[in-house]
């Protein structure tokens, strides 16, 4: 059975194939997604200017988190205008974190990633909540 901090990228990989949604330094798709994501999702982000939830996995690049809690506390998140923080959870040996972002611009993302690259990898996978999935869901059952 995976370990409980791997879950989420092996039911991403399944989701997305071997790739998330994206990943930063380099984008491999496009920043909206849109080779991977479904018609709600580009609907949403394209058309009603929704904000979407975004889980952040990061990887601090040599398992070290030291440099990356330095940044926060001398520079803050710094996540552009327009980029709401909700939630993170570190793993308990300090290589991993886990975050929820919300944005209706997935350039957004981007740009605050861009801060961040040098100290960390990430893949970004994009969410919705269960009754969300519940409702997109309800006309194929």
């Amino acid at each position: 059975m995976p370990r409980p901090n791997k879950r989420l990228k092996l039911a991403a990989r399944r989701r997305l194939g071997n790739e998330s949604f994206f990943s930063a330094p380099q984008l491999k798709r496009d920043p909206l997604g849109r080779d991977d994501c479904d018609e709600l999702h580009r609907h949403y982000v394209t058309h009603l200017h929704i904000p979407m939830l975004y889980v952040i996995v990061e990887d601090f690049r040599g398992g070290d988190a030291v440099p990356v809690y330095r940044r926060f506390r001398d520079r803050g998140r710094l996540a552009p205008d327009g980029l709401k923080y909700h939630a993170s959870w570190v793993t308990t040996d300090f290589r991993r974190c886990f975050q929820v972002m919300e944005c209706d611009d997935p350039q957004l993302l981007q740009q605050w990633m861009g801060n961040w690259q040098d100290l960390i990898d990430f893949d970004v996978i994009p969410v919705r909540t269960s009754a969300e999935a519940a409702a997109a869901i309800a006309p194929r059952l």
